[in-house]
């Protein structure tokens, strides 16, 4: 199926969303769909999803829709200027007649998938991943030796977009093959899936699991997320559980670590939930043939994985890294560290006046660390300009998510709070010096602070003297969507997370920009002493952070 065909199977799927298809546009579709099994999957999969879709936001038969809803998961075709309203159950019946006539040498093996009660498999080459205007609902926190494939109805000539940690997610499919991903709802809903298994992401309260295990962490005075199944559908009540579905999508277990799940059969009416519900409480376990047979089981946690893997910070899990272990005193032309092009360099108006001092053997130490891998540190003072070369750029003209994290100490000459001048850290891209991120770690305010394109943001809080802070700082890059910087502040009494946060100290409002940051900066003006160590850039929160956790 090329574009303009795919595009065309499209508008009619449209059509029959909105009861606009014709005689002749009937036949058109039936004759597509019998000559291409990839646009019958394609198809199905849509009126699976737009099914689902109508059922959670309350549409009913023909005699209580007066007005169309315009599903937002698929492209709309134009409506005609006065159409006769059509019932969402009548497109459903003439679908099914639709499958049923082409049942009959067409159907083979997965491509006949049923218009489940509540499936939502999202078409993988709907690209809501960077389609602006699409709500986002979950990130991406972790990604641990992940495999991802495309759904199996995907068209082949479709594209597929692979997820990367740190992404932000909307309504769509995921496909994991081998690996472990945690994916944290924005309702503070935490799944830990471990491949293979296929997860429908939903909305921001509801995902489905057709196959494979996941488990939920949820807290108990949220609102309650489902979490669905083939035969199922699973309510949380502020628990930790676990659910597998095997692969035939009809045998399934339910092991509840902490709290309580109701468990639904989904062709139960809604009148019958509270009767036919079943209750499965803190170490009980149930194993589900269908949406009838039910047995009890014993709890076994072993067979899942309910913590984000997360190994400790190695050398080469980071892209670049500086640590700062000089024999030396002054930082200008050294080459150490790695993922860097050329020795540190200084802008000529600094030649005279160079306030950056090594302290070798000297390092920030960060009290929860197990490991020591830096064997120095830089102070920087007074006017400081310091430049090096990225071997590997910051773009943020691609789908990317790249951390930065650091330790900073502030020292002060007078013993006052308060700072005099002013210290950055910054990315820079030097094909224009207007395009900048700049983190700046001390001021004559205290108050740490981020800029992005011209976007500032404040945290609350000072930073300390004497107290040793890990910085870690993310940046979101989006080619089709507007970009983010956001930053986690950790004080020395501070546990570090091992993915992810959902929190954090700054964020910038989101802006567009295409630059390719390819040059680190540090730069101080009339600045009190400020330490600096371990500086590090990497493409995972494990890369740049995992060292710091316990």
């Amino acid at each position: 199926m090329d574009q303009p065909q795919h595009e065309r199977l499209m508008k009619l799927i449209g059509m029959v969303r909105d009861g606009d298809l014709s005689d002749d546009q009937q036949s058109e579709l039936e004759a597509m769909l019998e000559q291409d099994p990839g646009a019958l999957a394609y198809y199905v999969e849509s009126i699976d999803l737009i099914s689902t879709l109508h059922r959670q936001q309350g549409i009913a038969g023909d005699d209580q829709v007066t007005q169309t809803p315009q599903p937002t998961a698929l492209p709309a075709a134009q409506a005609p200027a006065s159409p006769a309203p059509i019932g969402w159950s009548s497109a459903l019946q003439w679908s099914g007649a639709v499958l049923a006539s082409l049942a009959i040498g067409v159907l083979v093996g997965r491509l006949f998938l049923p218009i489940r009660d509540n499936v939502a498999t999202l078409p993988a080459n709907v690209n809501l991943v960077s389609a602006k205007g699409k709500p986002e609902i979950a990130t991406l926190t972790s990604a641990s030796g992940c495999v991802w494939g495309p759904p199996p109805a995907m068209p082949h000539d479709a594209r597929y977009d692979v997820p990367y940690e740190g992404q932000r997610l909307t309504a769509r499919a995921l496909r994991l093959a081998e690996g472990v991903a945690v994916v944290h709802f924005d309702c503070d809903v935490r799944l830990v899936l471990e491949g293979p298994a296929d997860l429908d992401l939903v909305s921001v309260d509801r995902a489905r699991l057709n196959r494979g295990k996941v488990v939920f962490t949820g807290e108990g005075d949220l609102d309650r997320f489902t979490l669905a199944t083939p035969f199922s559908e699973i309510r949380d009540e502020g628990t930790e559980y676990a659910v597998s579905v095997e692969e035939s999508g009809t045998v399934g277990e339910i092991h509840v670590f902490d709290g309580r799940v109701s468990y639904v059969p989904i062709d139960e009416s809604p009148a019958d939930t509270a009767e036919t519900s079943i209750q499965v409480e803190s170490g009980q376990a149930r194993r589900f043939i269908g949406s009838r047979q039910v047995e009890t089981i014993t709890l076994d946690p072993s067979r899942f994985v309910r913590s984000p893997i997360s190994s400790r910070g190695t050398a080469d899990s980071a892209t670049t890294i500086e640590t700062f272990a000089y024999d030396a005193k002054a930082l200008v032309g050294l080459t150490g560290g790695w993922g860097w092009r050329g020795a540190w360099s200084q802008p000529s108006r600094f030649d005279s006046k160079q306030g950056a001092v090594l302290r070798p053997s000297d390092s920030l130490a960060w009290s929860k660390t197990r490991t020591q891998t830096s064997d120095g540190s830089l102070i920087l003072a007074g006017d400081t300009g310091l430049h090096r070369t990225l071997q590997d750029p910051i773009r943020m003209d691609r789908n990317a998510a790249y951390y930065l994290s650091f330790l900073v100490q502030k020292h002060s000459a007078t013993g006052s709070e308060n700072s005099n001048g002013w210290a950055y850290l910054t990315l820079r891209d030097p094909r224009t010096e207007a395009e900048k991120i700049a983190i700046r770690l001390t001021s004559t305010r205290g108050i740490p602070r981020v800029a992005h394109k011209g976007r500032a943001a404040n945290a609350t809080n000072r930073l300390n003297n004497e107290t040793v802070y890990l910085i870690v700082c993310k940046i979101l890059a989006r080619q089709d969507q507007e970009d983010q910087v956001s930053v986690r502040i950790y004080g020395d009494d501070e546990p570090v997370d091992s993915v992810e946060p959902s929190a954090w100290t700054i964020k910038t409002r989101p802006v567009d920009d295409d630059s390719v940051f390819s040059e680190l900066r540090l730069y101080s003006k009339n600045s009190d002493p400020i330490a600096l160590d371990n500086i590090r850039i990497g493409r995972t929160w494990s890369s740049v952070a995992s060292e710091y956790s316990n």
